[in-house]
């Protein structure tokens, strides 16, 4: 593991600023880049444990508004616009299963976020403790594949609704590349920074959802809730969507609270990451199911732009015949949501590069500032090429996000709480 502390060439007189350029002089592949990152106030650490000294900003509030901001988004309102559009369900078994599977599915990464303050290890760093050194580094890849994906699908529905904006003459690429670029500005830039813009954004984001709520309550149809095998078999798919959506926050969960001291009490960081989670997904995946039952209205407008535009469509359809101005009033509420998942994709971005350190440690010379960016060139990529097929890349990924995050989630519990009896860990290991 890359050793930042000074060595016992380093004198003691020796300043902050020295031994970070001597230390990148000789373990990273680019010489002085640590402390140009710490003169640009811009966050270096990597995977290694944030040592208790520089634990002295950060209030356990932040875990609340970092994991709400980040789910005041579009992606959360595609989960939840799955549920009437993809899986068929109606607005009551809709409601039903995103209430009951986000109670259960938030405590998941809230148990994991009191991983951040105890240990200052990032949390895909624990499992080598309950894995092993090897099986470790195959989770890492597979948690470098699910930052991919979700990036790609906070991409995609963001350019969704930022492409309706036009009246869909604004082109699916450019829309992608808008949130995209925003995203991958805000995401090499670190743990402060993603911080602070969470700490404000997520304001301005839930009143343009109420602004959305409000002007579609009147449009919004209750479609009766099916029965049956095929009732029982799309709420069972719907609900593990929910579940992987949740479980999917668990390996990043602590990577926001190393900064916090340790002597907090795991049951407040508990309370505030569990509610930050459970909040924002219930409030926004309803609104979602809410959009979706609009493929049920006997309007044939609404399935038209349904077809042309998808969620975006629907979401700009509440403005629609309304009083004279509101229709431009929502294309600014309309442009503001698209760039919502700015938060999340800044989250994900982060955590990405903290995953390829994970794998070898010859990664670990590089920088994660470095693979932050090279992981946002290949997502953007991957964005443009798959920017037509939202609502299948988010089917898909959801389900496999549960069939590999509920197993790692319950050994890696079942080994703290368990077998560690608690927070035993060797750290200098």
């Amino acid at each position: 593991m890359e050793n930042i502390s000074p060595g016992p060439e380093f004198p003691t007189e020796m300043t902050e600023e020295l031994q970070y350029r001597t230390t990148a002089s000789h373990s990273t592949l680019w010489p002085n880049m640590r402390w140009w990152y710490r003169k640009l106030n811009i966050e270096d650490y990597g995977i290694e444990p944030v040592p208790e000294e520089l634990r002295t900003d950060q209030h356990p509030r932040d875990l609340f508004t970092v994991f709400f901001a980040a789910n005041c988004n579009t992606a959360t309102l595609a989960t939840g616009f799955l549920g009437p559009t993809t899986f068929g369900l109606g607005w009551w078994d809709s409601f039903l299963a995103i209430v009951l599977f986000n109670i259960l599915g938030a405590v998941f990464p809230a148990l994991a976020a009191r991983f951040g303050p105890k240990l200052g290890l990032r949390t895909m760093v624990v499992p080598r403790y309950s894995f092993g050194w090897w099986p470790s580094k195959v989770l890492a890849l597979l948690y470098l594949i699910n930052m991919l994906g979700w990036s790609i699908v906070n991409a995609l529905s963001g350019a969704s609704v930022l492409h309706d904006v036009g009246s869909g003459k604004l082109p699916m690429a450019i829309s992608v590349l808008i949130v995209g670029l925003v995203a991958i500005t805000l995401g090499l830039c670190g743990y402060r920074v993603l911080h602070t813009y969470t700490r404000y954004s997520w304001i301005v984001m839930l009143i343009c959802f109420c602004i959305t709520a409000g002007f579609g309550a009147q449009k919004f149809i209750n479609v009766p809730m099916g029965h049956g095998a095929t009732e029982a078999s799309n709420i069972l798919s719907f609900s593990t969507s929910i579940i992987g959506f949740e479980a999917a926050w668990a390996p990043m969960a602590a990577d926001y609270g190393v900064y916090i001291r340790s002597e907090i009490d795991d049951r407040t960081t508990f309370s505030y990451a569990y509610g930050g989670l459970l909040s924002s997904q219930v409030l926004i995946e309803l609104l979602g199911a809410a959009i979706g039952t609009l493929i049920s209205s006997p309007d044939p407008r609404l399935q038209t732009l349904y077809d042309e535009r998808g969620m975006g469509g629907l979401v700009g359809s509440v403005f629609e015949d309304q009083a004279p101005g509101i229709r431009e009033f929502g294309y600014l509420v309309e442009f503001l949501l698209g760039l919502s998942t700015a938060a999340v994709t800044t989250a994900n971005l982060y955590s990405l590069g903290l995953s390829v350190q994970m794998t070898s440690t010859t990664f670990l010379r590089v920088s994660r500032l470095a693979w932050s960016f090279a992981g946002s060139i290949v997502f953007l990529a991957l964005s443009l090429a798959a920017r037509d097929y939202l609502e299948d890349v988010l089917t898909n990924f959801l389900l496999i996000c549960a069939y590999w995050l509920v197993p790692f989630c319950t050994v890696f519990f079942l080994e703290h709480f368990i077998w560690r009896r608690g927070y035993r860990y060797d750290l200098p290991v």
